[in-house]
C-alpha cells in the first residue's frame, strides 16, 4: 500500500504542476498497484476528469462508487464537471447539491454556476454568498482558483460564465 500511496503522491505532485502526461502515467500506476482501493481510484478518476480525460476518469470514478456506495461527496465534483460541460445544467446542479465540504468554496461555486446557467439568479445569490464567506477574495483570484480544478481553459471559462450569469461580478 505504501508504494501505491507513493505513486499517488507523485501523481498528485504532477497534477499540481499541471504536467498532464506524467500525472496520467503515475496515476495509472497507483491504480494498477491496488485496484480495490476506493480512495485512490476515486481521486484518480476525479483528477482525470479535471484534466479533461472524461471517459477514463468517469470509468474509474464509477468503479470507486460501486466498491464504496458511501463514497465522499467530493466525487460529485467530477460528475458535475462532465454534466456542466455537456450543457446539462439540471444534472450538474443535482450533482452539486450533493457536495458537502464544510468551509470550502467548490460546492457553493458549482451550485451558483449551474443556477446561473439555468437563469435562477435569486437561488444562485445564496450560494454566491456562501462562496464569498468560504473564499472572500474569490472575485480577485477566480481565474487562478478555477484553473486549479479544471485544466482546460475552455472548461474554466464555461464555469466562470455560469458565475457571471448567476450575478457574481468578475
Amino acid at each position: 500500500a505504501n508504494c501505491q500511496h507513493a505513486h499517488w503522491a507523485r501523481a498528485y505532485n504532477f497534477f499540481l504542476r499541471r504536467d498532464e502526461e506524467r500525472f496520467l502515467r503515475s496515476a495509472e500506476q497507483a491504480v494498477r498497484l491496488n485496484p480495490s482501493n476506493t480512495d485512490i481510484i476515486g481521486v484518480v478518476g476525479a483528477k482525470m476528469i479535471m484534466t479533461g480525460n472524461y471517459d477514463e476518469g468517469l470509468a474509474l470514478l464509477d468503479r470507486a462508487r460501486e466498491l464504496n456506495p458511501y463514497h465522499p461527496s467530493w466525487y460529485n465534483t467530477a460528475t458535475y464537471i462532465i454534466n456542466y460541460l455537456q450543457g446539462d445544467f439540471e444534472a450538474a446542479l443535482a450533482e452539486a447539491m450533493h457536495i458537502h465540504i464544510p468551509d470550502f468554496f467548490w460546492g457553493p461555486l458549482m451550485r451558483a454556476a449551474a443556477l446561473g446557467r439555468l437563469h435562477r439568479q435569486a437561488e444562485a445569490a445564496l450560494h454566491i454568498e456562501d462562496l464569498l464567506v468560504a473564499c472572500p477574495d474569490f472575485p480577485d483570484r477566480h481565474a487562478q482558483l478555477i484553473l486549479t480544478l479544471l485544466f482546460r481553459p475552455e472548461a474554466a471559462e464555461a464555469v466562470t460564465q455560469g458565475l457571471v450569469d448567476a450575478g457574481l461580478g468578475l
